[in-house]
């Protein structure tokens, strides 16, 4: 494997317990999507190492979003479970628009993934016998036979440890439903409920929200779908309550869709995500479904406590807000996202 050298670069990272997604991303779901409504977006972050003035003229708005979206957590510096370091990246070079004469960025692609197609069979940017490489973003530029991040370089080539070429949708729903004490009354803080999330245990106390490839415009995959069966239910009346389930989990609060910033990102290969808020408003829904000591699932208050990515904290925090819901979700003390949210 060849690599240009590159200079030392330790870029600032959020002290935090990151989680790692999925190594290896399964099969395409294919199912229709519910309707959702729409959630006010995620806000732009202010990138590190370097002023705006420095990554786009006056205007550029678009061009500033994408380096927002770039410039954490893409470009860490070592790639995950490898020694392989990406190629340094200026600020003011990450766009492809800027043509950089000296960029040789390393090319890999794990050894352990599936084969993809042949390149030149993939229709890019469409959708065509089930296989969908549309993004988010909008149309990407190909080059080459491969396509290129829309947000940019991230100082390494190939696919990385990612399913496909181009984009990858991951769906992270943010399930959650109000707390109550112990008489069964609801918890209020500053006259707003308290809520608490669905979320997937990572082992070590370490905690995500439930994560699962789909495709591109489905929010909720069959996979968390089944989470919500019959042998869950404390009710005796499983049937009605199964009913509301259903009713509940075929609507949502859009809280996010577009790129995702994630360390297994790279210039042809990246993660984008819909994220969508599903909440039990009348309160006798989800409060049927328990999971027993020891479940990958657990219902929790998410605090600055729980060793929770985050980039999830700030999403938790936006689908607080849409559902009127006390926004206790804090970041850990001295931690940059404090700065960001």
């Amino acid at each position: 494997m060849r690599r240009s050298p590159s200079p030392s670069y330790n870029p600032p990272t959020d002290d935090e317990h990151q989680y790692e997604v999925l190594d290896n991303l399964p099969s395409l779901i294919e199912e229709d999507a519910p309707m959702v409504q729409s959630a006010p977006g995620p806000s732009v972050d202010k990138p590190r190492g370097g002023s705006f003035k420095n990554v786009v003229k006056k205007g550029k708005v678009n061009a500033l979003a994408n380096f927002a979206k770039i410039s954490k957590r893409t470009r860490t510096d070592t790639y995950p479970g490898t020694t392989i370091r990406r190629v340094y990246v200026k600020n003011e070079h990450w766009s492809w628009s800027h043509p950089v004469i000296s960029y040789n960025p390393v090319n890999f692609t794990a050894s352990n993934i599936t084969d993809e197609m042949n390149l030149g069979a993939i229709s890019w940017n469409k959708l065509e016998n089930g296989d969908d490489r549309r993004s988010y973003e909008g149309i990407y530029q190909v080059v080459g036979l491969v396509p290129l991040n829309p947000c940019g370089r991230t100082g390494l080539c190939g696919r990385g440890k990612l399913a496909k070429w181009g984009p990858n949708h991951v769906a992270l729903p943010i399930i959650t439903r109000y707390a109550h004490d112990e008489n069964g009354e609801k918890v209020y803080m500053s006259g707003k409920p308290l809520l608490e999330t669905l979320l997937h245990k990572r082992g070590n106390d370490l905690f995500g929200l439930p994560e699962s490839c789909t495709n591109r415009d489905d929010p909720l995959s069959n996979e968390i779908r089944d989470l919500f069966q019959e042998h869950r239910l404390t009710s005796e009346n499983t049937g009605k309550t199964l009913k509301r389930i259903s009713k509940v989990l075929n609507s949502g609060v859009l809280i996010y869709r577009g790129y995702l910033d994630s360390e297994y990102n790279t210039d042809n290969s990246w993660l984008e995500s819909i994220i969508v808020s599903y909440h039990d408003v009348h309160d006798n829904t989800f409060t049927q479904v328990e999971f027993p000591e020891g479940a990958d699932y657990v219902w929790c208050q998410v605090k600055h406590t729980t060793l929770i990515n985050n980039s999830y904290r700030g999403y938790l925090q936006k689908a607080f807000y849409a559902r009127s819901g006390y926004d206790y979700v804090q970041f850990p003390e001295g931690s940059p996202m404090n700065r960001m949210f």
